[in-house]
């Protein structure tokens, strides 16, 4: 969703004006309609006889049906069909924020189109790709309806083993404890995000100086503090996003991990 949903939502974020509303609404367009119905759509695309076979057929690309559906490559198509708007959405929203002016000064400054979006325009834009990957993480871990349909009865993904666990294999236990390893999952999930955040913002103030042999955090009452060896040549760095990145990581996986095991 992300390879696909970031060049959608940079080129909603940079297009003129009078096309942005038309384009959201056709990212949003799909939400008008029942996601049991879009799904058997996609059956209908991608079945032996469906419309995508009956094309290749017909421009003589294949000589027989190719078997897409029932196989786990038409269950990522359904996935990332269903949730795509999820991504776009929150990307649109972080890129639309964005300064222009500091990717014309990357360009007048001599780096190229990819240097730039890699070290200007994703730093940037992390907090909306952090929130897209969040809302897309989380109803994707349980999607059922999508794996069932058109994965057949070979999807392996954790709702449907829980289904079966419930439903053919009669093991209750092993299925309860495949729901509360998915609940705490999702749980973590949020907790590393909101530690993430909390603690970049009580970090915020503080700035990293960076010696020959010491990294210094120093805070705004002027206390230093040595964090660890670093490398060569004195350099001052505002390591604000950089630290709370680092120190949001560490914490949420720390917290994520005593909330699963509780």
């Amino acid at each position: 969703c992300l390879l696909i949903g970031y060049p959608m939502a940079y080129g909603i974020a940079t297009a003129p004006e009078r096309w942005r509303i038309p384009l959201l609404m056709l990212i949003i367009l799909p939400f008008w309609t029942s996601f049991l119905i879009r799904v058997y759509a996609w059956i209908g695309i991608l079945k032996n006889n469906g419309l995508l076979n009956n094309f290749l057929i017909s421009l003589g690309l294949i000589d027989e049906p190719l078997t897409i559906l029932h196989t786990p490559l038409a269950v990522y198509i359904g996935i990332v069909y269903s949730y795509l708007p999820f991504m776009v959405l929150p990307l649109y929203a972080a890129l639309d924020r964005l300064d222009r002016s500091l990717i014309e000064a990357s360009l007048d400054l001599g780096a190229g189109h990819f240097r730039t979006i890699m070290r200007i325009v994703v730093p940037l834009a992390a907090p909306g790709i952090i929130a897209g990957v969040m809302i897309t993480l989380i109803p994707a871990l349980g999607a059922y309806l999508t794996p069932d349909l058109m994965g057949g009865t070979d999807s392996q993904m954790i709702a449907n083993v829980i289904e079966r666990q419930f439903k053919k294999a009669n093991d209750w236990p092993f299925g309860a404890a495949l729901s509360f390893l998915l609940i705490y999952t999702m749980f973590a999930l949020i907790a590393i995000l909101a530690l993430g955040n909390a603690v970049g913002t009580a970090l915020s103030p503080y700035l990293v100086v960076k010696y020959p042999l010491l990294l210094v955090v120093i805070s705004p009452e002027g206390r230093h503090v040595v964090l660890a060896t670093s490398g060569v040549g004195p350099e001052l760095l505002v390591a604000v996003g950089t630290l709370r990145r680092l120190m949001g990581i560490i914490g949420g996986f720390g917290l994520g991990l005593m909330l699963s095991l509780i």
